[in-house]
């Protein structure tokens, strides 16, 4: 039997690497509390969205949150929930992705369909994209 090799053109090689690069990561949402304040109701959402069937972490430990944020980037969770006080009271989370971009305060009820959608529809994209509040969906600030 012999083995044809046939060259890719250009367009349809960006379109694989694309592919490739698109899958879908297990490590889903990463919960960042910002203050020990904030720890018990961090723990809580994970129990929550975990019943949910989606793979989450929770960091309670004493780093700062901008490190916290910046090593769930660099471990490719998806997704980054931002927690403090504020969230706590609304009962909501703030979303990031892993790119940086903040997509705002969503109620936990709103962001487990988001996740559930996307989880079951096995989406190369994120849910978030076009969903984001009036004025987010933007880079976040870089701490100096």
């Amino acid at each position: 039997m012999q083995v044809v090799v046939v060259p890719l053109s250009e367009a349809a090689y960006e379109y694989a690497k694309q592919q490739r690069q698109a899958i879908r990561n297990p490590l889903l949402v990463m919960i960042v509390p910002i203050s020990e304040a904030a720890y018990e109701y961090a723990r809580e959402l994970r129990q929550t969205i975990r019943k949910g069937g989606i793979h989450v972490d929770a960091d309670c430990s004493d780093k700062k949150m901008q490190k916290k944020v910046r090593e769930s980037q660099l471990a490719q969770y998806n997704y980054i929930l931002v927690v403090g006080e504020a969230e706590k009271e609304a009962r909501t989370v703030n979303v990031r992705t892993r790119d940086n971009v903040v997509h705002g305060m969503f109620q936990l009820s709103e962001l487990m369909a988001i996740l559930a959608d996307e989880l079951h529809s096995r989406s190369l994209t994120s849910k978030f994209e076009g969903k984001s509040k009036p004025g987010q969906g933007q880079p976040a600030a870089e701490a100096s």
